[in-house]
């Protein structure tokens, strides 16, 4: 399966997908996805998916936006598991096609799946060790006044996933009463997303009022 090339286990994804959606046998078609997210060529082809607005064998806007859901499903647990073992180039470039993505899809109306898409960003914030302006960078990327959902979607999930990872969550409280200056930093950055939260929160209701 390794050696398959990435147009074939895309066609692959897409009729799994497909069967799953109804039709054929779903058993097997949910096997083969369980081992697809395990395969390299995900990457490359839940990412290519997810930016196709029309693919031959789908025939109906409900099956692609289904697709679509499934790819970036896929794609948001692929980073939550193997986003740190991308080299940093991949990952700077991840990030700024899910910042695309996101912005697409909530332009559209697609909010399930640019939800996913927020939390695929949100997870590539946690495992990417050498992402240090994460608030920043989400600012720039959902600077819009209609992007604003986005971003506080993305930072709220951003200090949920900060505060459970165990590795993380250590870190920021200390094992042994003390702190060094990456845990120091850890907080800073948590309190610098809490801060953010409560400043969008009151300007998003704000605007739904005003709405």
């Amino acid at each position: 399966m390794a050696g398959q090339p990435t147009a074939a286990v895309s066609a692959r994804f897409v009729a799994a997908v497909k069967c799953m959606n109804g039709g054929g046998d779903i058993k097997q078609a949910n096997e083969w996805l369980m081992s697809f997210t395990t395969m390299d060529a995900a990457w490359a082809v839940t990412m290519q998916c997810l930016f196709q607005r029309e693919i031959p064998t789908i025939g109906s806007a409900e099956e692609l936006d289904f697709l679509h859901f499934h790819a970036a499903n896929i794609l948001k647990d692929k980073i939550r598991r193997s986003g740190e073992s991308l080299p940093p180039p991949a990952r700077v470039k991840l990030r700024q096609r899910l910042v695309q993505l996101i912005n697409g899809y909530h332009a559209k109306g697609s909010t399930t799946v640019a939800r996913q898409l927020c939390i695929g960003l949100a997870n590539l914030a946690v495992v990417d060790d050498q992402w240090n302006d994460v608030i920043l960078s989400c600012a720039r990327g959902f600077s819009a006044l209609s992007q604003r959902e986005m971003l506080l979607d993305v930072l709220k999930y951003v200090f949920k996933k900060c505060c459970r990872r165990p590795s993380t969550h250590a870190c920021v409280y200390g094992t042994d009463g003390r702190t060094d200056g990456r845990t120091q930093s850890i907080n800073q950055q948590l309190k610098h997303i809490c801060l953010q939260l409560k400043v969008l929160e009151v300007d998003h209701h704000v605007l739904v009022v005003q709405q």
